[in-house]
Formats: structure tokens, C-alpha cells, sequence
């Protein structure tokens, strides 16, 4: 956000935050879906930020699909990383997506296993 000059914008305007949130959640919405919902979320895109189109464009090549290539015909190189090697929806609905948090178990964990502060 710093290197092109949307960190002002990000902060305070919240129609280019949501936006910009918008780009990592495409990791939860099933594989077959996510080209279809960044097409969608391009086409939401604040018109008044010009520096989004970077973002956007950045995060197209990176993760939805390559570069357009050479001829008539609208086709793409490979993205840097695919999706299937991003997606989470799986994970996300199968239950079995768990946070890497180390005092998560502890919250979960026994109410013997708890300290407890009093006056």
C-alpha cells in the first residue's frame, strides 16, 4: 500500500478499504468461483483512487492469471501462484482451518488449566 500511495486513501476512505479487503477473502470462495468473483470485484472497483488499478492488476497477474498473452484471442500465462495453491475454501468448510495462535489452546483449554486474577 505504501509503495504506491494508497496507504492516505486506505486509512481514510472506506470505500477503498472494503475494496481492498475484498482482495484476500477471494481465498474462501470455492476455486471454480474465484475468477468469476475477482471479475465482479473489478468491476466494483473505486473509480476515484487511480493507484487501485496497480493494486488490482498486481494481485490479477499474481493470483487469478498471468499476463495477457500476444494474438487476438484473450489468453493468459499462468499466474505466479495459482489458486489451488492459495484457496482455503476447503479448509474453511471442511472445519478443519485452525488458527496458528499458541494461546488459543490455552483459551480453549480447561477452566482448571485458567488463571484467574482477583482484587
Amino acid at each position: 500500500m505504501n509503495e504506491i500511495g494508497l496507504k492516505t486513501e486506505y486509512e481514510t476512505n472506506d470505500e477503498v478499504r472494503s475494496y481492498v479487503r475484498c482482495l484476500p477473502a477471494l481465498a474462501f470462495i470455492p476455486p471454480d468461483d474465484v475468477m468469476k468473483a475477482f471479475e465482479l470485484l473489478d468491476e466494483s472497483q473505486p473509480a476515484t483512487v487511480d493507484q487501485l488499478d496497480e493494486l488490482t492488476t498486481f494481485f490479477e497477474h499474481t493470483y487469478i492469471h498471468g499476463r495477457r498473452q500476444l494474438g487476438r484471442a484473450a489468453t493468459y500465462g499462468p499466474a505466479t501462484f495459482p489458486v489451488e495453491t492459495w484457496n482455503q475454501h476447503a479448509a474453511g468448510s471442511g472445519g478443519i482451518a485452525r488458527s496458528t495462535n499458541s494461546i488459543e489452546g490455552w483459551h480453549r483449554g480447561s477452566p482448571s488449566n485458567r488463571v484467574e486474577f482477583h482484587d
